[in-house]
């Protein structure tokens, strides 16, 4: 049976990783917002040359941005895809199910 105390260094425990997730989605929701807003500069400059209201250096600055923004995404991506899984908690272990009784033998007969 656990003691008061165990219960408290578990509650410690949780509340800890409670504030280390909060700080990692808070940090999560700075990072897809600034991506938002880059595709948004992107779109608007996107609209602009085809409203035929560039130069062919916005136009090239414009391939930089993008390739830069598509360069960000992936590494993001790729950290996110890292850091999930390396931080999530196990899944409980599956009960197995008791094995089943042995069927039955015939009872041996007694005549020969």
């Amino acid at each position: 049976m656990a003691t008061v105390q165990d219960i408290q260094t578990t509650l410690d425990q949780l509340t800890s990783d409670v504030a280390a997730q909060t700080t990692v989605i808070g940090s999560v929701e700075t990072l897809i917002t600034g991506q938002v807003a880059q595709i948004k500069s992107l779109s608007d400059q996107i609209a602009a040359l085809q409203a035929g209201t560039v130069t062919q250096a916005q136009i090239d600055a414009l391939a930089t941005e993008a390739a830069n923004v598509a360069t960000a995404l992936e590494s993001n991506t790729k950290s996110l895809a890292a850091a999930v899984p390396q931080n999530a908690p196990p899944p409980p272990p599956v009960a197995t199910p008791p094995a089943p009784p042995p069927a039955p033998t015939p009872a041996a007969s007694g005549t020969a």
